[in-house]
């Protein structure tokens, strides 16, 4: 990301103004963006005085001044802490939804579930080809089986014994003791949950990613 210089307010200013925004309409669009996005407090600050995840909304309001109709966000996530992420992308879905001037937002990302909570349509693209373009909605809806990406001090042989009673298609191991299971779709979370439950087992984190783009991926042989 370009470094910037002088005060950051001066720099939203001069970005209005080499777009036709000028004198006080210049101001009122400046001093909104600062309001909407939380950043009024930095306004007179220096690019190197402010965080990561603020250069990174300070970015974005130097866009918003000058009222684009469209933008393309490459990686906007990447370097940002989960707190300053979930802000960053309520941003954005206030900007789509916005009565005044909606915004179409194309947003580039692998930070899968973050982006899932707020986006309406997906395009899933794997080495060049599209796997899935459509509304996030519908995804999943013909799906065949469930899936559930869980973390548990098992091995994989012992979570294959320990899963016999349900109906589970497949177990692919995608981390150290992290896995996505395959099930019918009559095993839902509750069902899969009851099982380490009942067997006194820990889960150190559960999900279900059923209608995720997350089960898309596959493990590298």
């Amino acid at each position: 990301m370009p470094q910037w210089t002088g005060k950051l307010v001066d720099n939203l200013h001069f970005a209005a103004a080499i777009h036709g925004i000028r004198g006080e309409k210049n101001e009122d669009e400046v001093d909104f963006i600062l309001w909407r996005l939380g950043l009024d407090k930095y306004r007179n600050a220096t690019w190197n005085e402010i965080s990561g995840g603020f250069k990174m909304r300070f970015a974005l309001a130097k866009v918003l001044v000058c009222n684009p109709r469209f933008l393309i966000l490459d990686e906007p996530l990447a370097n940002l802490d989960v707190n300053t992420q979930l802000l960053f992308l309520q941003d954005l879905r206030y900007l789509a939804d916005s009565l005044a001037h909606p915004k179409t937002i194309l947003l580039s990302s692998q930070h899968l579930y973050e982006v899932e909570s707020i986006t309406d349509n997906i395009i899933f693209i794997k080495e060049g080809a599209v796997i899935y373009n459509g509304n996030l909605e519908d995804f999943g809806k013909d799906k065949e089986e469930n899936a559930f990406e869980l973390g548990c001090n098992l091995s994989k042989n012992e979570l294959m014994d320990l899963l016999e009673e349900i109906s589970y298609t497949q177990i692919e191991m995608v981390g150290h003791n992290q896995y996505i299971i395959n099930a019918s779709k009559n095993i839902g979370s509750n069902e899969m949950i009851k099982v380490f439950i009942d067997n006194d087992i820990t889960l150190k984190y559960f999900r279900d990613i059923s209608k995720s783009t997350r089960r898309l991926f596959k493990k590298e042989k």
